[in-house]
């Protein structure tokens, strides 16, 4: 029966998930790591850093490099400096190059929390383990970062798999558990470069007291973490090095190239955090950004149901009593949490996502002490879950812009935060069908579109309207005004709208809309207004709002 369950609890979340990813356009980091990804799986090293110098997006490209390229697929083809190899751009509108790298992603996040169920069921029991499961399936922030090819959930598997690892180390001892959590690392680190941070997760687990300890002895506890901490970096750190040098052994690159490619990943990294740039948070533009950004996120987008889940966790006293168990898995998820808020990474909820297991966990320890110590526990436990698969169902599909109902939900996610907090460039088929469904009257669209993709590429013929600095740069040749001009139907993405796309200056250009009431919001990200009164008109310098700076949107 439970293992039925489970199935059942996966069956649905690659359903949701297979049907959201085809109704959705590329979003930004899809077209970097697509990309890269691929161009790595075949040529290695001697592809260059770029934007997302993350080889894990080598695993989502590998049903591209399995299978020819029909007619239509290939972009362009560019030779790599320095060689005489061309690397392939493959048109990221495509579905045929799309799809399978997003199946892909979905195939491992299902997957990824299948065995961490799994072994929280073996060490807790099934009501945790299932819950767990239930809870992370129907979670939508686990569902938005699941369907795009990104590097986002092998970051938090990461964090998944390697506070397991080390809670059990803490459990049973033994190098081979420290050298897994090492590997973890090394996958955290090929997705994002915070994966380091695991690092200090390992000293934190062998840290904190664990229930049948006995007296905690100072001295121990420091070697322990002292061991811990040497042995995952070691590993983390040898195996992403040795990422970069496995072509070598194929005879398609030169140790000297993974070398240099390791020296301008890191470089690039430290290019692209270098860069200031301002964010938008519930209302007010911070030219620095703000800290109270992911912890003002992490309450707008986590269900109500899970909320109240994970509270019943940390309140009841079984739900205590279970979590007490795991506090070494717990604290290297809370130390990424406190990392994650110091560096004023400003750029949506998926940079939370290797903490989002801490809310399972706390909620499946809160569900199953509901059932246990609660009169009719068991119906509020069904409820709740009720309430949870509800939240994400209405929001479907629609997860990025997810938005629990005290903050707006998905059509008042704009107010709270852009960028891929809600607008990543989504929502173009769902534009386009809009206008089937309300065409102009007379002229196309007016189009400020924060995103990568191509809006040709879903029917939809456009004047492009600037989006400064990092919206989509103006097509060469293609009808354009300015964000004053007088339309009858204008759709702007919600992060021109906010003047939140880059910089630390906050672009006003679409002030005027802010306070008006949208005709339409479609999917969270794009505002229709029709016939919206006139700006006053801004005129652009030549070239102005035509580039964008690669690399600002990406994270460590």
């Amino acid at each position: 029966m439970p293992i039925g369950v489970g199935v059942l609890l996966l069956a649905v979340f690659v359903a949701r998930a297979e049907d959201s990813l085809r109704r959705e356009s590329p979003v930004w980091d899809e077209t970097m790591h697509l990309d890269y990804g691929l161009n790595f799986l075949r040529l290695g090293a001697r592809v260059p850093a770029g934007d997302h110098p993350y080889p894990v997006t080598a695993l989502l490209a590998l049903p591209l490099a399995l299978q020819q390229p029909e007619p239509g697929q290939v972009l362009e083809r560019l030779e790599v400096p320095g060689t005489s190899i061309q690397a392939e751009l493959r048109r990221i509108e495509d579905p045929r190059n799309l799809h399978p790298a997003r199946r892909m992603n979905v195939a491992i996040a299902a997957l990824g929390l299948a065995l961490a169920a799994g072994w929280l069921a073996r060490r807790s029991g099934w009501g945790v383990g299932l819950g767990f499961l239930a809870l992370g399936t129907l979670d939508p922030g686990w569902l938005a970062a699941a369907r795009y090819a990104t590097t986002d959930v092998a970051h938090g598997l990461a964090f998944l798999g390697g506070g397991l690892a080390l809670a059990q180390h803490r459990m049973r001892g033994g190098l081979g558990t420290l050298v897994l959590a090492g590997l973890f690392g090394t996958l955290g680190l090929a997705a994002k470069f915070s994966g380091i941070v695991l690092v200090a997760g390992a000293a934190v687990a062998m840290l904190v007291p664990l229930p049948g300890d006995g007296r905690y002895d100072v001295g121990r506890r420091l070697g322990a973490a002292a061991k811990a901490t040497l042995v995952v970096a070691i590993v983390a750190v040898g195996g992403w090095l040795l990422l970069f040098q496995v072509h070598v052994l194929a005879g398609i690159a030169s140790p000297a190239d993974g070398w240099h490619r390791v020296v301008a990943s890191l470089g690039e990294f430290a290019r692209v955090r270098a860069l200031p740039r301002g964010t938008f948070l519930l209302g007010g533009f911070h030219p620095e950004g703000s800290r109270a950004y992911l912890p003002v996120l992490l309450a707008a987008k986590t269900p109500l149901a899970l909320v109240l889940a994970a509270i019943l966790g940390l309140l009841l006293p079984e739900g205590r009593s279970m979590l007490r168990a795991h506090r070494p898995f717990l604290g290297v998820l809370l130390v990424f949490l406190v990392v994650a808020v110091a560096s004023n990474v400003n750029l949506g909820h998926r940079h939370l996502t290797p903490f989002l297991p801490f809310l399972w966990l706390s909620g499946a320890a809160g569900l199953v002490a509901l059932v246990r110590s609660v009169r009719r526990g068991g119906w509020l436990a069904g409820m709740l879950g009720i309430l949870l698969a509800a939240e994400g169902g209405l929001a479907h599909p629609h997860y990025l812009a997810f938005t629990n109902g005290a903050f707006g939900g998905v059509q008042g996610a704009h107010r709270v935060a852009v960028d891929s907090a809600s607008d990543w460039g989504q929502d173009l088929p769902l534009l386009a069908r809009y206008l089937r469904d309300h065409p102009p009257d007379s002229g196309p669209v007016h189009l400020a579109y924060f995103g990568t993709a191509d809006p040709a590429a879903y029917g939809i013929h456009s004047v492009w309207l600037p989006c400064r600095p990092l919206g989509r740069p103006r097509p060469r040749g293609a009808p354009a005004a300015s964000c004053g001009t007088p339309a009858e139907v204008m759709a702007v993405s919600a992060t021109c709208l906010q003047g939140a796309a880059g910089g630390t200056t906050r672009d006003d250009c679409y002030a005027g809309l802010r306070h008006r009431e949208p005709d339409a919001v479609l999917g969270g990200s794009i505002l229709v207004f029709r016939n919206p009164l006139p700006a006053a008109p801004i005129l652009e310098s030549p070239g102005q709002g035509e580039g964008r700076e690669p690399g600002v949107n990406g994270g460590p």
